[in-house]
C-alpha cells in the first residue's frame, strides 16, 4: 500500500450544539508526529484557541478533526494551509471562525526553542492544567486502539538505531548534573512506595515475557558474548580470585550451609535438577564440545601447567 503522504493538513472543528461543526483551526503537520491532536491533549500556545478548547472540553465533548489532505509536499501542505485559513477566515481580523493568529505557510517543521522560550511555557501550566492532561490521557490509554497505536509506534521508533542514537544524544545532552540530582531524589521516593514498585515489577516481567523481547535479548547476549567472551571470562576469574572475594564467598557458604533448613532444600533442588535426562543432555553437550579440536586445544592447554606443578 502507498505512503499517503509524508505532510498533512489538518482541521478542527466545533462540536458544540448551534456551532454546526464550524472550523475553529487549520494547521499542518507530518505523519511520524501526531500534530493534529496535540492541541487538544497538551496546551497550546495560541490563546484564542485554547480559550475555545477549554468551552468545548466544560461541555464535555471532544472536537472533531480531520485531516483535509495528505502530501508528500511540505510546500503544497502550507499552500492548502493558507488556502484554507483564506477560505474560512480569522476570528482576530473578523473574517471567519478560525482562530489561526497568522495567515499560515510559515511552518514550525525543525523549530528549536531555546531554553528560555521551554521554561517561560512549562512555568505557566498550572497544576489545574497539568493534572487534568494526566486525566485526559489516561482516559486515551483505556481505549484499546489508541494504547495498540502508541505501543506499535513506540516498539517502531525503539528498532530504529537512529531514533535510538538521536534519543540517546538528547537525553545525554540534558543530564546535568543538577537534573540527575533531581531525578534521583524523586526515584528514590517513588521506589519507597510499595504499589509503584509492584507496578514497576509486573511492567517489567510483562515486558520480559514477550517473545520479541527474550529473542532480542538473546541474540544481544549471543553477539557480547561472542565479541567479548574472553575479556569477560578473565573479568570474572579474576573478580572473583581476589583474597576478599573467596574469604566472603566462603563465609557466605558457610553462613548457608549451617542451616538446616537450607541444606534440606539445596539437596531437594539439586534433586529434582540432576535428573537422568539432564545428565544425560549435560554429557551429551560436553562430547560435542572436546570434539571440537579448538575448545580441546585450549583446555588441555590449561591443564599443562597445572600437571607441571603437581
Amino acid at each position: 500500500m502507498q505512503s499517503p503522504g509524508k505532510f498533512y493538513v489538518y482541521v478542527y472543528l466545533d462540536p458544540r450544539p448551534g456551532k454546526g461543526l464550524q472550523p475553529i483551526y487549520v494547521g499542518k503537520g507530518t505523519v511520524d508526529l501526531d500534530r493534529a491532536s496535540y492541541h487538544w491533549e497538551r496546551r497550546c500556545v495560541n490563546p484564542f484557541l485554547q480559550k475555545v478548547l477549554d468551552k468545548i472540553r466544560a461541555a464535555g465533548l471532544v472536537p472533531q478533526i480531520t485531516i483535509a489532505a495528505y502530501m508528500e509536499d511540505e510546500e503544497e501542505a502550507f499552500a492548502m494551509e493558507r488556502d484554507l485559513i483564506a477560505q474560512y477566515g480569522r476570528r482576530d481580523l473578523h473574517t471567519g471562525s478560525l482562530c489561526n493568529l497568522t495567515d499560515g505557510g510559515q511552518g514550525v517543521t525543525g523549530r528549536k526553542w531555546s531554553n528560555q522560550q521551554r521554561e517561560r511555557f512549562f512555568a505557566s501550566l498550572t497544576p489545574e492544567w497539568k493534572e487534568l492532561v494526566s486525566q485526559i490521557r489516561k482516559t486515551l490509554w483505556q481505549n484499546p486502539e489508541y494504547r495498540e497505536k502508541q505501543i506499535a509506534k513506540i516498539h517502531k521508533n525503539a528498532a530504529d538505531p537512529a531514533h535510538r542514537a538521536k534519543l540517546r544524544a538528547a537525553i545525554l545532552k540534558s543530564r546535568t548534573e543538577e537534573v540527575r540530582n533531581r531525578i534521583s531524589v524523586v526515584m528514590r521516593e517513588a521506589w519507597q512506595s510499595e504499589d509503584y514498585r509492584a507496578k514497576q515489577a509486573a511492567s517489567r516481567a510483562e515486558a520480559h515475557a514477550r517473545p520479541e523481547e527474550k529473542a532480542r535479548k538473546s541474540k544481544a547476549t549471543k553477539r557480547l558474548w561472542t565479541q567479548k567472551g574472553d575479556s569477560i571470562r578473565l573479568a570474572i576469574k579474576a573478580a572473583k580470585s581476589t583474597p576478599e572475594r573467596r574469604a566472603e564467598a566462603s563465609k557466605k557458604s558457610r553462613a548457608y550451609y549451617e542451616n538446616e533448613e537450607a541444606r534440606k532444600a539445596a539437596g531437594e533442588y539439586s534433586r529434582a535438577y540432576n535428573t537422568p535426562e539432564v545428565r544425560a543432555a549435560k554429557a551429551e553437550l560436553l562430547k560435542q564440545r572436546w570434539a571440537d579440536p579448538e575448545f580441546r586445544a585450549k583446555m588441555l592447554a590449561k591443564r599443562k601447567p597445572k600437571a607441571s606443578v603437581n
